[in-house]
């Protein structure tokens, strides 16, 4: 989903997402590439904590507490 949200940021949905990202991490890159290594950098910084609760955002579900 993040992915798409690059490739489309015009997108509401996508907003809403890219929005949740902190401003570290710049997904205004001109390359492609460029915004693949920053959601990269972002993904594999997550805590296990945090990455269940943006997926209990996104998606509007929630999962048994670990």
């Amino acid at each position: 989903k993040v992915m798409h949200s690059l490739l489309h940021p015009d997108d509401a949905y996508s907003r809403t997402l890219l929005s949740l990202v902190s401003s570290q991490y710049n997904l205004h890159e001109a390359s492609i590439y460029g915004k693949l290594q920053c959601t990269l950098d972002y993904i594999s910084g997550m805590t296990d904590p945090y990455a269940l609760d943006l997926y209990r955002r996104i998606t509007g579900m929630s999962l048994p507490a670990i």
